[in-house]
Formats: C-alpha cells, structure tokens, sequence
C-alpha cells in the first residue's frame, strides 16, 4: 500500500518532472514509507542517448520541456553535493537523468526512494534489430557506461543521502526471463 504521503509526492512532482517508470511500489525504507521504482530495460536499443525533445513546436510543448530542463538542473545542483560526477542533464541520457531527478525530487519531499534499474537477461524473442542482454555483467557495463556522463559508475547501489535527512538510492540489478518477448512485429499488428 502506497502511503499518502508518498502518492501526494508523486502527483505533486509529476507535474515538474514528467516520468513512467514500470513498476512503483510502496514500501518501508529505514523505517519510513517509501517507494520502490523499477526501470525495466530488456534489449540494449531501449537505453536511450538523447535529448528531451518538445513533443510538436507549440508554446506549451517548448514551455514543457524547458520546465522539465530546469527540474532536472535543480535535482543536479543538489546532487553534486553527493558526489562532483552526478551531470544529469536534459540534452545527455534524458530518459537517466529524468528518473534520477523524479527520485531526488521524491527524497526532496520526504518520501526515500529506491530506484532500479533492472535488466532483463537473454530475451532473444524480439527478434532481429534487438540486442538482448546476455548476462548480469553485460547489463551492468551497458548501463553503466550508457549513464557515465551524467552518473559516474561509484555512485551506483550507494545510499545519498539527501540534505533534509532522505535516503535515495539508484541500484543496478538483473534477472533472468521467464519467457521470450513475441516478436516486436507481432506486438504491432
């Protein structure tokens, strides 16, 4: 059960810093109610490299992405206090930097937060133009160099401990598949 505290936090900041992550789940962190957030990744393609682009050339699509811009600066700002190699960033690692920043901003309100990143290992049933995972090194070395600009590899399963006393953290972990995707074409049809 997600406590209120923790489902006011989500709305509150999901309005400054937009995010989906797979799975967020309610649960106790150093004795406090707090959220586990998964980021699902199954094949190498879906790390992607870019900048956060405005949705269409509208006002409010420019207006969005420079809103989101600045919380993912301010979440930055805060965070080199942690550690100097923490760049998150708009333009680098979007997709990255934009889950660390909801997770700082959730810690910001009071509420711990654990996010993983969690590969998926072997699904070859994609089908081609997919690089699956191999195995949990291969995951771990592909996140991490797919995060080294903007979050340095030590700061990975580390506790950062936030000024107003919150603990967050960004884990690495892998686990093997039950079952083969469909084929990506046939998700489309």
């Amino acid at each position: 059960m997600v406590s209120s505290a923790a489902n006011a936090g989500c709305h509150a900041c999901a309005s400054l810093v937009r995010t989906r992550c797979e799975i967020a789940v309610g649960c106790e962190i150093e004795g406090r109610p707090g959220l586990v957030l998964v980021e699902a990744k199954a094949h190498r393609e879906e790390l992607g490299e870019g900048p956060k682009k405005p949705a269409s050339d509208s006002d409010h699509s420019r207006e969005n992405a420079e809103r989101i811009g600045q919380a993912i600066q301010e979440a930055r700002d805060s965070l080199l206090e942690f550690d100097a190699g923490i760049n998150i960033s708009r333009d680098r690692c979007y997709q990255f930097s934009n889950r660390v920043a909801f997770a700082w901003k959730l810690g910001n309100l009071g509420i711990p937060v654990a996010l993983v990143y969690l590969g998926f290992l072997d699904d070859t049933g994609l089908g081609p133009g997919f690089t699956p995972f191999g195995n949990a090194e291969d995951w771990i070395a592909t996140l991490k160099a797919h995060a080294r600009e903007v979050f340095p590899e030590r700061a990975f399963d580390k506790t950062i401990r936030l000024k107003n006393d919150v603990p967050i953290s960004v884990l690495v972990r892998s686990r093997r598949i039950l079952e083969h995707s469909p084929a990506a074409d046939a998700l489309w049809r």
